[in-house]
C-alpha cells in the first residue's frame, strides 16, 4: 500500500508551477488533495484536466492578505 493512499493533503499555490505539480502527484499516489490558490479557474482546470483521478482533487480558493 503506499504512503498516501487514502490520506488527506492539503497543497497551497496550486494553480500553478510547484504546487501543481506536487497535487497531481499526490493525487496519482491515492491522496485526496484539497488544492488552495487565488485563481478559481486555474484550480477547477487542475481537477478537470487530471483525468481518472479528478474525483481526488478539491479546489479551495483562497487569497491570504497582508496587512
Amino acid at each position: 500500500m503506499p504512503f498516501f493512499e487514502g490520506r488527506i493533503s492539503v497543497v497551497t499555490g496550486a494553480s500553478r508551477g510547484i504546487g501543481r505539480a506536487i497535487a497531481l502527484d499526490l493525487a496519482r499516489e491515492g491522496s485526496f488533495v484539497y488544492v488552495v490558490g487565488r485563481n478559481k479557474e486555474s484550480l477547477e482546470a487542475l481537477g478537470s484536466g487530471a483525468g481518472l483521478i479528478k474525483e481526488m482533487i478539491s479546489p479551495c480558493q483562497a487569497d491570504l492578505e497582508n496587512d
